[in-house]
């Protein structure tokens, strides 16, 4: 992105969030994959720093693997689609979805619509909308405790 780029997007940050916004970003890197073009990750966060608001990174683990309404859940693919490489259909007709998920949380009384009316069946999560309200929660706890919760810390290796 071109500098006159960069200020039209701080500035739109500014407008949108205003002066007391902070910058959370994922910390998983990815590699670089033929014919995709790089993420801007670390430009991203300097020309952030740069503009003079505050960008921190964020552990990224379990963050879309459990369900952030019912906080307990772990979130499953279920559903199978046909398989949108037609040059492998003959060998795999249907493939899993990955980017749809559902709560394994049964329980009724933890999944209730926005009246607080028990859902039917298992909430589904788009997985990016459900990292993104776990970041949400690991950053209020972080305010509020100084702590990520339990859950999406990482396990820790047995001391001999």
């Amino acid at each position: 992105m071109s500098g006159r780029a960069n200020a039209r997007l701080v500035h739109s940050l500014h407008n949108k969030f205003g002066d007391n916004m902070v910058g959370i970003m994922g910390d998983w890197s990815a590699p670089h994959r033929r014919f995709q073009e790089p993420i801007r990750s670390k430009g991203m966060r300097k020309m952030l720093r740069c503009h003079g608001l505050p960008v921190y990174l964020l552990n990224e683990h379990k963050t879309s693997s459990i369900c952030p309404k019912c906080c307990t859940g772990d979130l499953e693919k279920f559903l199978e689609v046909d398989n949108p490489c037609k040059w492998r259909r003959h060998e795999r007709p249907k493939v899993i979805c990955h980017g749809l998920l559902r709560c394994m949380n049964r329980d009724p009384a933890a999944h209730k619509d926005k009246h607080g009316k028990p859902l039917e069946g298992a909430r589904c999560w788009n997985c990016d909308m459900a990292a993104a309200l776990n970041f949400v929660h690991i950053l209020r706890s972080v305010r509020t405790t100084g702590q990520v919760p339990e859950r999406f810390r990482r396990a820790q290796p047995a001391q001999n």
